[in-house]
């Protein structure tokens, strides 16, 4: 056996070994619920999209574009964020759960949350029930965040 072949053996190996070692973020409701907290607290949009219904994705949603009409609205929500906390899922069954992320609005100073009242909150924040639960559906052998 040549060097090269050696090298494309090893490449392989590690490939197989990476795939079988790693959960998708979808693979269950608990990895959806946590990757969402964890995009959501980074304002990663483009992961979060990768983990919604394709039917609520919504650019005018996004962390980017909520923030920029927040300030829009008022130059004094410049440091608005979101710190999300995956309070767990419940309800599952093998095709739908029940997921709740906690949510704590900072950067918010006196007299300025009347904007956010009037303005579209960002996904995953969009997703939420009235009592901040999130719909957890299975898909195409995965699993994503709906209402």
């Amino acid at each position: 056996m040549t060097l090269r072949g050696t090298s494309a053996i090893t490449a392989t190996l590690l490939l197989l070994v990476a795939a079988c070692g790693s959960e998708q973020p979808s693979d269950t409701p608990e990895s959806v619920l946590s990757a969402l907290a964890k995009a959501g607290n980074d304002r990663d949009d483009e992961t979060i999209r990768k983990l919604v219904c394709p039917e609520e994705w919504r650019e005018d949603l996004t962390f980017a574009a909520t923030k920029s009409a927040a300030v829009d609205e008022d130059p004094n929500l410049k440091d608005l964020t979101y710190r999300f906390t995956d309070s767990g899922v419940k309800d599952k069954t093998d095709t739908t759960a029940t997921g709740r992320l906690d949510v704590e609005v900072e950067g918010v100073p006196d007299g300025s949350s009347s904007v956010l009242d009037r303005l579209a909150a960002p996904l995953p924040i969009a997703l939420y029930s009235p009592d901040q639960n999130i719909g957890l559906v299975k898909r195409d052998g995965g699993w994503v965040a709906c209402r």
